[in-house]
């Protein structure tokens, strides 16, 4: 039986590809408008789309309380120029920061609960998986073993989730000595992924579908399809899932994994 073409709760067309969405507390969502360099934010009430900051191709985000991390030079360009890297933006002032630079084409980023950064290097200088201390920039890699990685989220536990798009598996990273197992799998041409509170897995997929994966079993589950190009789902406060495309479209699903 195929899985549904869940209908959308609300969509927000906001142009050129979106490649990342992270929900904020009072139900806004900011968005990283890869094709047009920006961050942007929408309105979770009215849908108003306003721009936050420019940022050279942004990636994914983390947030800590008005500080928002995203990760630049998303590009295949940076596997040579080596544009890859995090900057902090202030989400009250609008002042940025340079974190780190030198890297590779920096796709996926999410932070541990005692601060760091983890990111995902797809290509280039530094691919796999880095941890970044965001006060000093210090980077160093947990491990290379991650195929083309792209999204990557951590657990309730504190466990890094980096999925490799080539393989469309999920491989579990520890923070701290970098070993590293296949936790879940298999979901094709996989891209950013959130982590529920039980500890299930949420991915979206270019081929459009969002996929549910079982760490704790290994199995996968389509929860929704016909999200053609989704580059990124993550779960909102309210229990929804937020997807983004390339097409450009953000939309919310209620899904209820």
């Amino acid at each position: 039986m195929a899985p549904p073409r869940t209908p959308a709760l609300w969509t927000v067309e906001i142009g050129g590809w979106v490649e990342n969405v992270i929900p904020l507390p009072d139900g806004d969502i900011l968005v990283s408008a890869l094709g047009r360099g920006l961050v942007q934010r929408i309105d979770g009430t009215t849908h108003e789309v306003t721009t936050i900051a420019e940022v050279a191709d942004p990636g994914g985000f983390a947030r800590h309380g008005d500080t928002l991390h995203v990760a630049t030079g998303n590009s295949v360009r940076s596997a040579v120029t080596r544009a890859g890297g995090v900057v902090a933006i202030d989400l009250t002032t609008g002042a940025q920061r340079s974190v780190v630079t030198g890297l590779g084409q920096v796709n996926g980023l999410a932070r541990l609960p005692g601060g760091d950064l983890v990111l995902t290097v797809t290509v280039g200088r530094g691919a796999g998986v880095q941890r970044v201390d965001p006060a000093t920039g210090s980077a160093r890699r947990l491990t290379s073993a991650v195929r083309g990685a792209n999204g990557i989220a951590v657990g309730p536990a504190g466990q890094v989730y980096a999925g490799s798009t080539l393989a469309g598996t999920i491989i579990r990273v520890d923070p701290d000595t970098g070993e590293h197992a296949r936790a879940a799998g298999v979901s094709p041409l996989l891209d950013d992924v959130d982590v529920l509170p039980d500890g299930r897995i949420v991915a979206a997929t270019t081929l459009g579908h969002v996929d549910l994966l079982d760490p704790a079993t290994g199995r996968r589950r389509t929860l929704s399809r016909g999200h053609l190009g989704a580059t990124s789902a993550r779960l909102a406060a309210d229990g929804t899932v937020i997807v983004s495309t390339i097409g450009g479209r953000v939309l919310a699903l209620d899904l209820a994994p």
